[in-house]
C-alpha cells in the first residue's frame, strides 16, 4: 500500500512538473 501511494505521488509530481515545463 505504501509503495503504491508513493508511486502515485511520484507520478502526480511528474505530471505537474511536465505541465509546468510545457507552459
Amino acid at each position: 500500500n505504501g509503495t503504491k501511494d508513493s508511486i502515485s505521488k511520484l507520478v502526480s509530481d511528474l505530471n505537474n512538473a511536465q505541465i509546468e515545463d510545457d507552459v
